[in-house]
């Protein structure tokens, strides 16, 4: 009977451990997403600020009466354009540098399929 009591209580211990190593996990795991939202931010402020520049001077395209289709090109090539330059210099020199890491991530970040 003791036996017994003792062996239940060794594995009530060990649940215990269990849940929480879980929960310190979990934890770990949350403080270190927030480690991004700043980062999060910054991107996002940054792509909307090149939107709303681009969107500027396609209100003032169609204002001076520029065709419509020409205008919606032009804002999608702007905001593609400055969206891609500054990673696109960063890959360049990553690797020149010899940064493979960085455009694996790159690859990783954005999905991308790097065809032969």
């Amino acid at each position: 009977m003791i036996e017994d009591s003792h062996k239940s209580r060794e594995e009530a211990a060990n649940q215990a451990h269990s849940i929480i190593e879980r929960g310190v996990e979990e934890f770990s795991k949350q403080m270190r997403s927030l480690n991004a939202v700043g980062t999060l931010k910054a991107f996002r402020e940054k792509a909307d600020s090149i939107r709303d520049g681009e969107l500027q001077k396609a209100i003032k395209s169609l204002q001076k009466g520029d065709k419509a289709e020409a205008v919606l090109e032009s804002l999608a090539r702007g905001i593609t354009n400055k969206l891609i330059h500054s990673p696109s210099v960063q890959m360049k020199q990553a690797s020149s540098e010899g940064r493979d890491e960085v455009l694996q991530l790159i690859q990783e970040l954005f999905d991308l399929d790097q065809e032969p």
